[in-house]
């Protein structure tokens, strides 16, 4: 704790982020990957004052569910109830409906969730990978190097778009 509050006072640097949020517990600074800006951070950018629920008060009844299970089993919990089912899968389908496409996610298919969220956590995700039982089972189909490569996402140009005037000014 001491560290982040030196690391408050520090200017936005790389890693300075990540002191800070090494100090809190799971519950303050894990709300899934729909967290793109702290909340003192949105209140320097935006022109009008945030009035409605952080991000940490929409979820904490959610965690004080699940307050007996480990980091990792909480995360996982907010991240199947608020962010696949309220982000990512529901922009996945708008996305796909929008271009005539069906676009199909067969590791939520049932049978393979409940398989998967009874697995031991070490199966699940370790200091080392992410997707451990899937990637073990995926190696015996495929390349070891395809099966141990890096988890890639969609991610968002916010940098791009917070640089160019037309999108700056709206904020």
């Amino acid at each position: 704790k001491g560290l982040a509050a030196v690391a408050k006072k520090m200017p936005d640097i790389k890693g300075r982020d990540f002191i800070i949020r090494g100090s809190k517990t799971v519950e303050e600074r894990f709300i899934g990957n729909a967290n793109m800006f702290s909340v003192e951070d949105r209140e320097k950018l935006l022109k009008t004052k945030l009035t409605h629920k952080t991000p940490q008060d929409i979820v904490a009844d959610a965690y004080k569910k699940v307050s007996h299970l480990n980091d990792i089993a909480k995360m996982q919990y907010i991240d199947t109830n608020f962010w696949l089912q309220g982000d990512i899968l529901l922009k996945a389908d708008k996305m796909s409906m929008a271009h005539c496409l069906e676009s199909r996610v067969p590791f939520l298919d049932v049978k393979v969730f409940d398989y998967a969220k009874k697995l031991p956590i070490d199966f699940r995700c370790n200091d080392e990978a992410t997707k451990r039982a899937f990637r073990i089972a995926a190696k015996r189909h495929i390349p070891e190097a395809t099966a141990n490569k890096k988890k890639l996402g969609f991610p968002v140009p916010i940098r791009v778009w917070l640089k160019e005037d037309n999108y700056y000014n709206k904020v």
